[in-house]
């Protein structure tokens, strides 16, 4: 598995919404490459996400507003109709550890984040200026024993030629 790899191009005979892409590809990997995996729950340090003591200043998003999240002219970062469970997946992919949302806050949200309004230590990387963006905001980041869902390759095969 660490060795091989492989092109797959595929073609669809029409537009595939973005939720279906995820089972069809599935279907595929399964098809071509006899795959098998299953699910597991490994729990890890990481951080947990939640509510601090006042409520976190975030509106809640206009329908049918595009999802975003970028990083402006300015260096702030802005959410657009974001859940929190994406928003945790984010400092997840930023921080390159597990981020639990346990905000319970159910919804979409707009919100941005100023990381350049702190104080900070020469050579500050950016991603380490979030953190306290975040609290500013009315979070609360807690080091905490996280549950994330890791997938298990149980078989595969090489596909056989077109």
């Amino acid at each position: 598995m660490e060795s091989e790899r492989y092109d797959i191009i595929a073609k669809a005979d029409g537009e595939i919404a973005p939720a279906e892409r995820g089972p069809m590809l599935k279907a595929l990997l399964e098809d071509r490459f006899k795959l098998a995996v299953h699910h597991e729950a490994k729990e890890e340090p990481g951080i947990a996400l939640t509510k601090g003591k006042q409520l976190p200043d975030v509106k809640p998003a206009k329908d049918g507003e595009q999802i975003l999240g970028r990083l402006d002219d300015h260096r702030h970062l802005i959410f657009r109709n974001v859940r929190m469970s994406r928003f945790a997946s984010y400092l997840r992919g930023m921080w390159g550890t597990p981020v639990a949302d346990r905000t319970g806050m159910a919804g979409n949200y707009d919100f941005s984040l100023d990381p350049n309004s702190f104080d900070t230590t020469p050579g500050e990387a950016f991603r380490d200026r979030v953190r306290p963006a975040v609290e500013a905001l009315g979070f609360k980041l807690e080091p905490q024993r996280v549950t994330r869902d890791i997938t298990v390759i149980d078989h595969a095969e090489r596909p056989a030629e077109n």
